[in-house]
């Protein structure tokens, strides 16, 4: 980095990056998921995306177990119902959740009340 030429360089990708990452912040809350790599490792944005109509689904539903098959959706589920207990539940049912890359609007995770076994 003692070049000046190697340190504009730099400089250039780093306001190129800050520029992407705050467009992304900045843009519609409501734009489809998409799948990128850290690493090795492959993540959704799905994860980090708002939450709030499942929480409807399960409060509409009386809902108060999940069936826990992928985590980054279904832990913010237990957690919400463990912080907002419903009075009354349907015991017999819990909410099923699933990434659904084919849906073209918000919340783009399906979810269904389904029977305990």
């Amino acid at each position: 980095l003692q070049r000046p030429r190697t340190l504009g360089l730099v400089l250039a990708g780093g306001l190129g990056a800050v520029g992407v990452l705050a467009a992304a912040a900045l843009g519609p809350a409501d734009r489809a998921p998409f799948r990128f790599k850290v690493g090795w490792h492959k993540e959704k944005s799905h994860d980090f995306m708002n939450k709030e109509s499942l929480y409807a689904f399960m409060d509409r539903e009386r809902l108060c177990s999940v069936v826990e098959e992928e985590s980054m959706i279904d832990i913010p589920l237990i957690f919400m119902r463990r912080a907002n207990p419903l009075p009354s539940c349907d015991a017999a049912r819990a909410v099923r959740t699933r990434y659904c890359s084919g849906c073209t609007e918000e919340p783009y995770i399906v979810a269904e009340a389904v029977p305990l076994r």
